[in-house]
């Protein structure tokens, strides 16, 4: 199995994904909580079987879902300052400095990901 601080690189990554799922569970909307629940799932399982070549594909899989979702994240705001159409507080809250400065957390921690596996 890989060392104990890339574990825990890994499982850090889905904390704030998991945490954000949950609040969109509770409004009805349950696909951002299976996205990061079905990968941990998938990593617990592969871990408690020692099946060390799947741990580094899904890990792979994982760090570039992460990528994807930043770049996502950065790119959504500056589509928003082009489109008068949304006009929801609720929506412009979620691209303040705090979830810029989460989504480059999540960046590094992908760049962890791809770089220090072995």
């Amino acid at each position: 199995m890989p060392p104990k601080p890339y574990r825990v690189i890994l499982y850090s990554s889905f904390i704030y994904l998991l945490f954000r799922g949950l609040r969109y569970a509770f409004i009805g909307s349950y696909l951002p909580l299976w996205i990061p629940a079905a990968f941990l799932l998938y990593f617990i399982l592969v871990e408690l079987l020692s099946l060390r070549t799947w741990f580094r594909v899904g890990s792979i899989v994982w760090a570039v879902f992460l990528c994807f979702w930043v770049f996502i994240r950065f790119l959504t705001p500056i589509l928003m300052a082009f489109s008068p159409q949304v006009t929801e507080a609720h929506i412009r809250d979620q691209f303040n400095v705090w979830q810029f400065s989460l989504n480059l957390g999540h960046l590094a921690l992908a760049y962890l990901l791809l770089t220090k596996r072995k």
